[in-house]
């Protein structure tokens, strides 16, 4: 008896990453993945198309917004806010569509057994689905475009684009601990759901969508960007393809510090709560 006392009193840490339900669950991750997509453009006149209408569309309305011409310096400026927002666009459905994602699969979860992680990754991959159909295109064209012209604001080949890997890498992992987070919060506390609206918006405004967002805050709030992990994350996506500076190295520490506590309390979160979550739905 003391023997399985003591085994059962140690916290295993590798319990809570998804490494291992990954590898175990991938086929399933990758039809649910799939599902998800196809049913999401299903029934629509231009279907995924709509994946990079929106984001261009966008992109265009705030290039005017913003008193700058799409056409300015080639353009950097229209690629820019592109960039920033299709890359946006995947992180708040990472907080917003991963919130919802347990009552979303209720039919599933409560009738068959299953890692209900594996249903968050599957999530989690569409939305990663959506992202590579929006900037797939965009890096083939831009890629088209240096090769030809050799404009000197795109920067598609070389170790640059190391940092649109990473940044994606990154978008991603922040992305898992949101969503394990407030997909159980969410049916814990249903009036949780109500403010997540609120707080998308928030981060958005706080976040350099589009050119010089930063800059165009108070100063004395400015602050925030340090704490904001979207603040690296686009301005690394920005870097791997336009070659814009980077945020200072120590704003970046921190917020990779900040990265890494969410992804593990949110997994922590989540399986702690798991099954009596899924009980009260």
């Amino acid at each position: 008896m003391a023997d399985i006392i003591k085994i059962s009193s140690k916290v295993n840490i590798y319990k809570f990453l998804p490494i291992k339900i990954l590898y175990r669950n991938r086929s399933l991750i990758y039809s649910m993945a799939l599902r998800e997509f196809s049913s999401r453009h299903k029934n629509m006149f231009v279907g995924i198309l709509w994946i990079i209408i929106q984001p261009v569309a966008m992109a265009i309305l705030f290039s005017i917004i913003m008193g700058k011409g799409v056409t300015e310096n080639y353009g950097a400026n229209f690629l820019s806010i592109l960039i920033g927002w299709g890359a946006w666009q995947s992180l708040s459905r990472f907080l917003g569509d991963g919130a919802m994602v347990l009552h979303a699969n209720i039919g599933l979860i409560t009738k068959v057994y299953f890692k209900r992680l594996v249903v968050i990754i599957a999530k989690m991959t569409a939305i990663l689905f959506d992202m590579a159909l929006l900037f797939i295109p965009i890096l083939i064209i831009l890629a088209l475009v240096e090769l030809i012209w050799h404009l000197p604001t795109i920067h598609m080949f070389g170790l640059n684009f190391l940092y649109f890997i990473w940044a994606t890498i990154w978008l991603t992992v922040l992305g898992i601990g949101l969503s394990a987070f407030f997909s159980v919060i969410t049916i814990k506390f249903k009036d949780v759901g109500q403010v997540l609206g609120l707080l998308s918006m928030i981060w958005m405004f706080s976040s350099p969508i589009w050119t010089k967002r930063i800059d165009m805050l108070p100063e004395k709030y400015r602050f925030i960007a340090t704490y904001n992990p979207a603040y690296s994350i686009l301005s690394f996506f920005r870097h791997g393809i336009l070659n814009t500076p980077l945020i200072a190295p120590h704003d970046m520490y921190i917020q990779i510090i900040i990265t890494v506590v969410v992804f593990f309390v949110g997994l922590f979160v989540f399986n702690l709560l798991e099954r009596s979550v899924v009980e009260e739905i």
